[in-house]
């Protein structure tokens, strides 16, 4: 997929990379005019570590300054892409930007003021002259440490920055063939707007983690029972995802692989302790 986006944009400015003169990075910042940002931008949104969910307090002052303050462009902290390449006339003030690589070009920062935008475009309701501050980055390689550095308003979870790695890859394809993976949330705000009921990637690393051989493996060094247990699968997702994560990408994925067999009945164990201990507590 490939998109050549023109906007109309005022104030546009080149500025190099000082510490990797000639060849670094090159950023261009802009105002643009926020009733020509095209709509085929939502299409260049996995570059964002999470979902933009427009129900938050955030969201709403966002859109509320959007509607109502002739300085949103001052105060709002703007649009944030990686693109392909930019180029800019003089003459007509038209910005067009070309993105090419869904992994790599895309809205990095500033995804609920754009989506803001977008609703006030379908709703034709956005004031003449609106202005939004905006940044495009031409060159990088990964967005994954730009993101995670801007994204601070609503801190970006752990899991949403290993989703912009590729750290679910293997995990997705062995849960695929499950009824539920489609309401798995691999980042922020994921399926929020669907009429599901969601579930964490981390209670299904918190499952599965019980059964991981490298974390608490059977045998124990003198041959008999483990030396450790999975006590951490009990206590918090966060600390089970960590743990999944220091295995290194390489070990966690052979694991997978080769529990791949009995997942189904992992997951079967799982629910019958779920649905069934509850009413063996009441009975006894």
């Amino acid at each position: 997929m490939s998109d050549k986006l023109k906007m109309h944009a005022r104030e546009f400015k080149t500025m190099r990379d000082p510490n990797r003169l000639p060849t670094g990075h090159i950023k261009y910042i802009c105002y643009l005019d926020t009733k020509t940002i095209p709509n085929e931008l939502r299409n260049w949104m996995r570059t964002n570590p999470r979902d933009q969910k427009m129900t938050t307090e955030v969201a709403k002052t966002i859109a509320s300054s959007l509607m109502e303050n002739e300085d949103f462009h001052e105060l709002n902290r703007g649009l944030l892409f990686s693109v392909e390449s930019v180029n800019y006339d003089n003459r007509t003030e038209t910005l067009t930007v070309e993105l090419s690589d869904g992994e790599i070009h895309g809205n990095i920062d500033g995804g609920h003021t754009l989506h803001a935008i977008f609703d006030a475009q379908e709703n034709e309701t956005l004031p003449e002259a609106r202005y939004v501050f905006a940044e495009f980055f031409v060159g990088l390689s990964s967005p994954v440490e730009l993101a995670a550095a801007r994204n601070t308003s609503v801190q970006v979870d752990l899991k949403s920055q290993e989703e912009l790695k590729k750290s679910f890859e293997t995990l997705k394809q062995i849960l695929k063939p499950f009824p539920f993976e489609r309401r798995i949330a691999y980042h922020m705000n994921e399926h929020y707007s669907e009429n599901v009921a969601i579930i964490d990637v981390r209670e299904v690393i918190t499952i599965l983690n019980m059964f991981n051989q490298n974390l608490y493996p059977i045998v124990g060094q003198q041959g008999l029972s483990g030396d450790s247990q999975p006590i951490q699968s009990y206590t918090g997702k966060e600390a089970s995802l960590k743990r999944f994560l220091k295995q290194g990408r390489e070990e966690r994925e052979a694991v997978l692989v080769k529990m791949t067999p009995i997942i189904d009945d992992i997951f079967h164990l799982w629910e019958t302790v779920e649905c069934e201990f509850p009413k063996m507590v009441q009975k006894n």
